[in-house]
């Protein structure tokens, strides 16, 4: 009797084991899924950082594209302006010569 019952003691124990072992495998298991889930995170983070980073390139980019315009079209304005003066001042030469011409020519009439 007494050997049944140690026989028993011992099956219940490795049964015991057995449970613990797949308890700490459950528990392995549920770990490593975790950390999968963690790293699957964290390249999600990456990957939005990379993305931020691109778009704030494209932006610098943008910018200076812009400034380079900016800039282009300040030079075409000043151009236009120093043509402007220039026509402004070839006109009022042009205006004095005609009234000097004029006066001249009405001077030669009296």
């Amino acid at each position: 009797m007494e050997t049944e019952m140690e026989i028993e003691t011992e099956m219940e124990m490795e049964m015991e084991t057995e449970m613990e072992t797949e308890i700490e495998t459950e528990m392995d298991m549920e770990t490593e899924m975790e950390i999968e889930k963690e790293t699957e995170t964290e390249m999600e983070t990456e990957m939005e950082i990379e993305m931020e980073i691109e778009t704030e390139i494209e932006k610098e980019t943008e910018i200076e594209t812009e400034t380079e315009i900016e800039t282009q079209n300040n030079s075409v304005c000043e151009r236009k302006i120093q043509i402007l003066l220039f026509y402004r001042q070839l006109s009022s030469l042009m205006e004095e010569k005609f009234i000097m011409g004029y006066l001249a020519y009405t001077k030669g009439e009296m």
